[in-house]
């Protein structure tokens, strides 16, 4: 069974959560992370312009850019409205197209698998 993760781009601010992250998820450890919203990668990418050094923005980039067929899952039917992505994804998984979790730097919420 693959189970879908939403996480805020904001959850790969630091390098040591980057790293983290990114070796979670894998089609073959069943674990996907959610294209939310639609333009997630550059999201990631734009906070990593602004947060980290050339260096290590270049070594996960090519990290992510080299896992992202195998980790990022998309779906178009998933609204995005609001500016605040904990309230979008609170909205999308309490309807019937909804991730298995969904990180904010916030909070980690559960649905029931």
């Amino acid at each position: 069974m693959i189970f879908e993760f939403a996480l805020e781009p904001e959850v790969l601010s630091k390098p040591e959560s980057i790293r983290y992250f990114l070796e979670q998820f894998d089609v073959h450890k069943g674990r996907l992370i959610a294209e939310f919203p639609k333009h997630w990668s550059s999201l990631v990418y734009k906070m990593w312009a602004r947060q980290l050094k050339p260096v290590e923005r270049k070594r996960y980039g090519i990290l992510l850019e080299s896992l992202s067929d195998k980790i990022l899952a998309s779906d178009a039917d998933r609204p995005y409205v609001s500016a605040d992505w904990l309230e979008n994804a609170e909205t999308v998984q309490d309807s019937t197209c909804g991730f298995n979790c969904a990180a904010s730097p916030l909070t980690i919420s559960f649905v029931s698998m």
